[in-house]
């Protein structure tokens, strides 16, 4: 493919946002399309040849990030319910020693206290 083509471009260009590491060289848009594939399961050492035929690639990358985006649903899922039950384990009760209120929060207690020496 010439040089001059968008395609090749874009591949092999500049990327104007992105992350590197410090003093590593520029990311092109190649790389950060690289740790994209590698994020959904995909090969990306074949990505070249296997883009050269549209409906082939349509499909791939198609069922890939379905697959992907039900993985990171399932696992966001985790987290929430991880964090939902870490939450419900720590029914701690904060006690006011002034007047015996329960506050659910030490900062709820300490808002508490401070409204009462007023």
């Amino acid at each position: 493919m010439p040089d001059m083509r968008i395609p090749k471009q874009l591949l092999f260009g500049q990327v104007a946002e992105g992350r590197r590491h410090q003093g590593g060289p520029k990311m092109q848009f190649k790389d950060s399309l690289k740790s994209n594939l590698k994020s959904c399961g995909n090969n990306y050492n074949t990505f070249e040849h296997l883009s050269s035929d549209r409906a082939i690639w349509r499909s791939l990358c198609c069922d890939s990030l379905s697959g992907f985006e039900d993985q990171r649903i399932k696992q966001l899922q985790l987290k929430r319910q991880k964090r939902k039950e870490r939450t419900d384990s720590s029914n701690s009760i904060f006690v006011c020693q002034t007047c015996n209120k329960e506050c659910r929060s030490r900062a709820g207690l300490v808002s508490h206290q401070r409204q009462r020496k007023h």
